[in-house]
């Protein structure tokens, strides 16, 4: 996996305020805002556990300290009404908001364009939600937290439906097809990943019925299962068009649409490599090999 240039400590905090208009506010929406872009495959190296908020990661609230220290964010006290937790805002200052804009979207621009959209995406989802329980229900239900036979079921859907997706591309040989060449290599890293999050559970679960070992329950694998599904999503057409095939080649005509499509592959190849490496569920690749080489035709 490449690395990308450097960015500056606490940079997916600064990243979240500017996506949310200079100012994030609460704990709740800042936590998932960061982790959400760990999701969704930017290079966040925190680790989340599953707590009742949804992820959380005790690092964040560490370079908050630090980034509050070096003059790049406020935190502010909300008093609240009767009943309810004060709550903390986060607001970028004047020197916060020149690292983000010469510091940090700059490096993710060059290295990252094709992630741009789900910016986009994050910004505007967490610009609507109202509060904090808004966002906790809205997290449970996308990441299936509540219901731990729901969530294992749902894996063994995706697993199979990606078995099978890699046992009918690899009967072809379409390379020619840049499409067909990600969504096999997609097929190839979901199945390795998904069929190491199962064996995790299942060892896991094995243990615990003999005693209960209280290991905090990581983030990762949620975020894994979540982007494989929206990969199953891109995967409704049959890839190569059938002009592509009668010529054995990319068409012209259909260039545009394969090149977004193959974008958004790689978008999704991306998000779940750096979750898996990140949360152990798939090992390094050698010294000088690349994912997109290894999981390829």
């Amino acid at each position: 996996m490449s690395e990308l240039k450097e960015l500056p400590r606490g940079w997916e905090i600064l990243l979240a305020c500017h996506l949310l208009n200079g100012e994030v506010c609460g704990k709740v929406r800042l936590q998932k805002v960061v982790s959400e872009l760990q999701k969704e495959g930017f290079p966040v190296n925190y680790s989340f556990i599953i707590l009742d908020m949804g992820p959380f990661s005790s690092s964040v609230e560490d370079n908050v300290r630090q980034l509050k220290s070096n003059g790049l964010i406020k935190v502010n006290l909300m008093p609240m009404p009767e009943g309810y937790n004060d709550r903390f805002d986060y607001v970028l200052t004047e020197e916060g908001k020149r690292v983000v804009e010469e510091g940090i979207l700059p490096v993710l621009e060059e290295e990252y364009d094709y992630l741009k959209d789900y910016l986009n995406k994050i910004s505007e989802k967490y610009n609507n939600f109202i509060s904090s329980k808004e966002i906790i229900e809205a997290v449970h239900r996308e990441l299936i937290l509540d219901n731990k036979d729901e969530f294992k079921s749902e894996l063994e859907r995706v697993l199979k439906a990606y078995r099978n997706i890699l046992k009918k591309l690899s009967k072809e040989d379409h390379r020619y097809c840049l499409v067909w060449v990600a969504v096999l290599g997609l097929a190839d890293l979901v199945v390795e990943v998904l069929e190491r999050i199962k064996e995790y559970i299942e060892f896991f679960e094995n243990i615990n019925s003999d005693f209960d070992l209280g290991l905090p329950d990581d983030a990762g694998k949620y975020f894994i299962l979540s982007k494989a599904k929206e990969g199953l999503g891109l995967i409704t057409i049959q890839y190569p068009f059938e002009e592509c095939r009668d010529n054995e080649m990319c068409v012209s005509e259909k260039w545009d649409e394969c090149n977004k499509t193959e974008q958004k592959i790689k978008a999704i190849f991306t998000a779940i490599e750096r979750n898996a490496l990140l949360y152990s569920y798939l090992d390094e690749p050698e010294e000088g090999e690349e994912f997109l080489e290894i999981h390829s035709v």
